[in-house]
């Protein structure tokens, strides 16, 4: 609760500030945005975000619940294709009759989540806690590699070409709910099979947390100082994944 905190008081509404500066509307000064886009007198205005420290949240209630019941948890056999069904149930139940899959639920500025996946978050958690405590949980890596780059361009594909109905609703739902829980499941396993990572490897999981407190306070004036370089779009992406990572790692572990 204290990285959010923390997050929320000194790097959110500076990042707010700047992703409203993007759209080139009037700039009323920081102090005047502050008031009257940020926080209004609703308690949550327009341009109101928890940039990425939402998750630190969601990640907390899901930690209390498990600490208040851990048994019924350790209980829970979860199975991998009930976790998609579950993802695709909440996303195209949410999308369809509440808000749409991007939209973000704000409850007095605290709980800020996307309802069409918090769902599947909490069931991904929930065989997170299986896969802990099965120490025979195990996939066919080869397979599920394959599912999750099949089912990535197809997500991909079908964003660029996304007009809103019931159909493309179904696939859309399908293709994120299968492609995330792979993606997850098989990444997770991929790492579990490294007997003796390197060094670097260690060092950075163990600064992953910092890392990902950081990531987008740099990876924005990284962008800025990219965009009018004469390069490739690929070539820019991946500098600024390197010096994102990078310098994260630096201040995390230096400073």
């Amino acid at each position: 609760f204290l990285p959010w905190l923390l997050g929320m008081i000194f790097v959110v509404p500076f990042f707010a500030y700047a992703t409203f500066k993007a759209f080139k509307l009037p700039d009323p000064g920081f102090l005047l945005f502050i008031k009257n886009y940020f926080l209004t007198v609703k308690f949550h205005g327009s341009f109101y975000q928890q940039a990425h420290y939402w998750f630190l949240n969601v990640l907390f209630a899901f930690l209390i619940l498990y600490a208040l019941f851990a048994e019924k948890f350790n209980l829970i056999k979860i199975k991998i294709w009930q976790v998609i069904l579950i993802t695709f149930i909440s996303y195209f139940v949410s999308a369809k009759f509440l808000m749409p899959p991007d939209d973000w639920l704000n409850i007095l500025c605290v709980i800020y989540f996307q309802p069409a996946r918090v769902l599947g978050y909490a069931a991904l958690f929930m065989l997170g806690v299986r896969a802990y405590n099965d120490k025979d949980f195990k996939i066919n890596l080869k397979l599920y590699g394959l599912l999750s780059l099949v089912f990535a361009i197809a997500l991909i594909a079908f964003k660029f070409n996304f007009n809103f109905n019931n159909f493309n609703l179904i696939i859309d739902a399908a293709c994120y709910s299968i492609f995330s829980v792979i993606f997850a499941v098989t990444s997770t396993n991929l790492f579990a099979k490294i007997k003796q990572a390197p060094q670097t490897l260690i060092k950075l999981s163990q600064s992953s947390y910092g890392i990902y407190w950081l990531h987008q306070i740099i990876l924005m004036p990284v962008l800025y100082l990219l965009k009018d370089l004469d390069l490739n779009i690929f070539c820019k992406w991946l500098a600024g994944v390197l010096c994102t990572v990078v310098i994260a790692y630096l201040i995390n572990n230096f400073i």
